[in-house]
């Protein structure tokens, strides 16, 4: 019996050729590893300001 799994990136049914497939086609696991990428760059161009004002000396 052949099971069916929704791509992780596009939401398409496919067949996937092993069970730890996650996406359709090489194509949505490109996209969806350059997404990734892009949120973590996001988060660290977010995060990275407040990390240099704490290593700022505190004057009193």
């Amino acid at each position: 019996m052949k099971t069916t799994k929704k791509c992780a990136f596009c939401g398409r049914m496919f067949t996937p050729n092993s069970g730890m497939q996650k996406y359709c086609t090489v194509h949505c696991a490109d996209e969806a590893k350059k997404a990734k990428k892009k949120r973590q760059q996001d988060l660290l161009n977010a995060v990275e300001p407040v990390l240099e004002i704490q290593r700022q000396e505190y004057l009193t």
